[in-house]
C-alpha cells in the first residue's frame, strides 16, 4: 500500500487528498454525520476493512458513500451471522433439536460473552420466506429492519445455522439501470425518467429519483490532519452478499 501522507513532528499525519488513510477518514466522517447509517456490528471490522472499501469507493457522491457503507455493513453482519449460527447449532444440539424461542437464549452458547449484544439485533422470524431454508430446516430468526432502503437486504438465520439474504436491495438494480442508460446514450442520467426504462426489476420511483439526485458530487471536506491509526488489523471474513446485491445462501 502506498504512503497515505507525510509524518509531522507532533506524530500526526498530514493526509494527501486521495491517500488510503485520508479516504478512510472521509468515509468515517460521512458516517459520523449520518449516524443512522451505522450498525453495532461495525465494531467487528478492522481498519484494513475500512481502508480497502474506501480505496475502491466513489467518495464524491451520496450514492458512492452509501454504497461503501452498505458493503461494510454486509461485511460486519457476515461476521455476526457466523457468531450467532455457531451458538444456534450448539443450542439445538444441547436441546435435542429444539430451537430457541428468543435470541437471548443463545447467550450461554456464545464463544465470547462480549458478543451478547449481537443477540439484540435479531428477532424471531415471523415473515413468509421467499427462499426455502436448506435441508428442509426452518428459518428461526430475522435481522432487525435495514438502515438503508437503497442497499440493505433482509437476512434470515436457519435452525441449522445457515443464513440467507432474502431479497436483493433495490439500489443495485438502479445502479445497473444507470449503467445501461450511460452505455446506450453516452451521458449521465439527470432525471429518474431516463433511468426507469432501463430497469429490469420493479423499484420504487422515489428510490430511483433519490438515487439519480444522489449521483451528484458531494462537497469535499478541506484537507485536515488526523492521527495515524497505526497498522491495520487482519482482513475479516467475506460478506454474505457481494456488490451485485444478489441473494446468496451461506
Amino acid at each position: 500500500m502506498s504512503n497515505a501522507g507525510t509524518s509531522s513532528a507532533n506524530g500526526q499525519v498530514e493526509m494527501e487528498p486521495d491517500g488510503a488513510v485520508a479516504r478512510m477518514a472521509r468515509l468515517k466522517q460521512y458516517l459520523a454525520a449520518h449516524p443512522e447509517r451505522g450498525i453495532p456490528e461495525l465494531r467487528l471490522l478492522h481498519e484494513e476493512d475500512w481502508m480497502d472499501e474506501a480505496l475502491k469507493a466513489d467518495l464524491d457522491s451520496e450514492v458512492g458513500m452509501r454504497l461503501a457503507l452498505s458493503q461494510l455493513r454486509q461485511l460486519a453482519q457476515n461476521q455476526s451471522h457466523h457468531v450467532l449460527a455457531a451458538a444456534l447449532k450448539a443450542f439445538t444440539a444441547a436441546h435435542g433439536g429444539q430451537v430457541p424461542a428468543t435470541p437471548a437464549q443463545l447467550a450461554p452458547f456464545l464463544e465470547r460473552p462480549e458478543d451478547a449484544d449481537l443477540l439484540n439485533l435479531f428477532t424471531p422470524y415471523t415473515g413468509i420466506a421467499r427462499l426455502a431454508a436448506p435441508g428442509g430446516e426452518s428459518w428461526v430468526f430475522q435481522e432487525r429492519p435495514s438502515v438503508d432502503d437503497w442497499f440493505d437486504s433482509e437476512t434470515m438465520l436457519g435452525a441449522n445455522g445457515s443464513f440467507a439474504i432474502q431479497s436483493a436491495a433495490p439500489g443495485f438494480e438502479v445502479l445497473r439501470a444507470m449503467d445501461r442508460f450511460v452505455k446506450a446514450t453516452g451521458i449521465q442520467p439527470t432525471d429518474a425518467s431516463q433511468v426507469t426504462p432501463y430497469l429490469t426489476e420493479p423499484v420504487s420511483p422515489a428510490i430511483v429519483a433519490a438515487m439519480v439526485r444522489g449521483r451528484e458530487r458531494l462537497t469535499r471536506s478541506p484537507r485536515r490532519a488526523i492521527k495515524d491509526s497505526g497498522s491495520p488489523g487482519r482482513r475479516a471474513a467475506g460478506s454474505a452478499c457481494g456488490r451485485s446485491g444478489r441473494p446468496r445462501q451461506a
